[in-house]
């Protein structure tokens, strides 16, 4: 019930922005940021919303399927991210491919080459296209460069580990959403500030004053983790029979939701 709402509720109540983002000819920084941010909310609670209602199905019939996200965005690596990311692709591009290739058994030079050959095929795993190809090279680099950071121990301010780990995410989403070459340029040089920085008309139309609380409420799902362990650590769940009604309530209000507009399929459904 969890999964479904989140899919119907956050990640198809954002698609459109997303859509008419990367659909700009000129995006500027605002429009490139504002939907970049929004596909990384929509691509996560999609897939995680399906990965939820497998593990649910799974359970009802007997199966205990394992997690397949742990909180992603609140990682403080590049690496962190990996563990907690689409933990069965990852799982399988480390056992299939990364140990395959050497792992890290001949030297450093060939254990950075295998960190960027394993995210460039994944890339290019998700379609046979550049822009794929970029996503996983943008990954692949960071990997090496994370794991040559560690292992000579240099200094590096603890502070900018997770924002540098999450802006480095959300430059890969643009490639990997663009889908073209041509829209990845144009997505980028929007988001480094090359078309101005304002909100375009166009944007403005789909910001919907529910769309905006449904932001809100993605935000809030992605850091309570960690807004919990620092200021509720205490705070978990009575078990209690009367917890099941919000999402009993969320899933009958989705359900609603999905009957009055059109269903967006499954962005994995794609690959």
């Amino acid at each position: 019930m969890i999964g479904f709402a989140v899919k119907v509720l956050i990640a198809d109540t954002l698609a459109p922005v997303v859509e008419a983002a990367f659909e700009l000819p000129q995006p500027s920084f605002v429009d490139a940021w504002l939907g970049n941010i929004c596909f990384a909310f929509q691509i996560f609670f999609d897939f995680a919303g399906y990965s939820a209602m497998a593990i649910g199905l799974g359970r009802m019939l007997g199966f205990k399927y394992p997690e397949n996200f742990r909180d992603p965005y609140l990682a403080l690596t590049i690496q962190d991210f990996w563990r907690r990311w689409h933990i069965s692709l990852s799982s399988w591009l480390r056992d299939y491919l990364y140990i395959s290739l050497g792992g890290n058994r001949y030297g450093d030079v060939r254990t950075y080459t295998n960190l960027f050959l394993t995210m460039a095929i994944g890339g290019l795993w998700h379609g046979a296209s550049w822009s794929f190809l970029l996503w996983g090279v943008i990954h692949g680099v960071a990997l090496a460069i994370a794991r040559f950071w560690s292992q000579r121990s240099l200094w590096w301010p603890s502070v900018l580990s997770y924002p540098l780990t999450l802006l480095t995410v959300l430059f890969a989403w643009t490639p990997f959403r663009a889908t073209s070459w041509d829209g990845t340029l144009v997505m980028l040089s929007g988001q480094i500030g090359l078309n101005g920085f304002g909100i375009s008309d166009q944007m403005t139309l789909v910001l919907r004053p529910l769309l905006l609380v449904w932001m809100a409420i993605a935000a809030a799902i992605v850091f309570w983790p960690a807004v919990k362990a620092r200021f509720f650590p205490r705070f978990e769940s009575s078990g209690e029979w009367w917890e099941a009604l919000w999402p009993i309530t969320l899933f009958l209000y989705a359900i609603a939701v999905m009957m009055g507009h059109q269903t967006v399929p499954f962005l994995y459904f794609q690959f």
